[in-house]
């Protein structure tokens, strides 16, 4: 029971550690920061428990850890597993070329678009100047501590910064989350039979082409922009429970 306790502690001390550099880095409000002290609380458990029946040599309690403990390093692994997917699925060969690039929006601070989203629209600028005839649709509405809509914040990052054609943008500003992004975004869409490329970071293509196909959306194409190499392992385990979910209420 030693080295479960240890292993134990060690994770712990990762989950709660890491949490405080999220906080540190990106403020308190980072979505599902939650996850970080909830695992390091659940290894601790596991620690104090393994030390107290090891103590008290508790032969139940000691075989239920090393079977929780078994099935827990099997998640870890499914976990890691559905991370390399996630980052192999998130650049796509364009076969084709497109008439459509629908830009999936995300947190803005203010008026002011986020590091992640800031990578998304500098995708979008490279492959506008790529394809000049392309229309690009910037999909995302007003969300808790956005002064302005995700769409009109790209919007105004692309014609402002990166000095791109207004005439060549439309805004959808309704949607609230991935699935009504592709949703609202495809109705603006009116060659249906059109390449179509969809920008997100590259955590993120997997999830939002998978739900484009699933609504019949065709000759899709997915771009991944980079990401923040300090959010990174956080932005993977959070799209993989939101894979999870999407997958068990049928929505891809």
């Amino acid at each position: 029971m030693k080295y479960i306790s240890w292993i134990s502690c060690i994770f712990c001390f990762l989950c709660v550690a890491y949490m405080i550099v999220l906080m540190v880095y990106a403020g308190s409000r980072v979505s599902y920061l939650w996850l970080w002290p909830a695992a390091g609380i659940l290894f601790a458990g596991m620690a104090v428990l393994g030390i107290y029946s090891a103590q008290k040599q508790i032969v139940i309690l000691q075989n239920s850890i090393k079977a929780l403990f078994a099935i827990i390093l099997m998640f870890m692994v499914f976990l890691l597993a559905m991370m390399f997917m996630l980052y192999i699925k998130g650049e796509q060969r364009v076969k084709e070329e497109p008439k459509y690039m629908i830009v999936l929006g995300a947190q803005v601070k203010g008026r002011k678009v986020s590091k992640a989203l800031r990578a998304r629209l500098d995708r979008v600028a490279e492959y506008a100047q790529e394809y000049p005839d392309i229309k690009i649709i910037v999909s995302g509405g007003q969300g808790k501590g956005e002064d302005i809509s995700e769409a009109e914040a790209m919007f105004r990052y692309l014609t402002e910064q990166k000095k791109i054609d207004a005439h060549r943008i439309e805004q959808e500003a309704q949607s609230k989350n991935t699935e009504q992004n592709i949703q609202y975004s495809w109705k603006l869409v009116k060659q249906k039979k059109a390449g179509i490329l969809i920008v997100s970071n590259r955590f993120h293509v997997y999830r939002a082409i998978s739900i484009a196909k699933k609504k019949g959306i065709q000759h899709v194409y997915g771009i991944g922009a980079d990401t923040d190499s300090i959010m990174c392992i956080h932005y993977y385990l959070r799209e993989v429970l939101a894979v999870i979910k999407y997958k068990l209420s049928g929505v891809i």
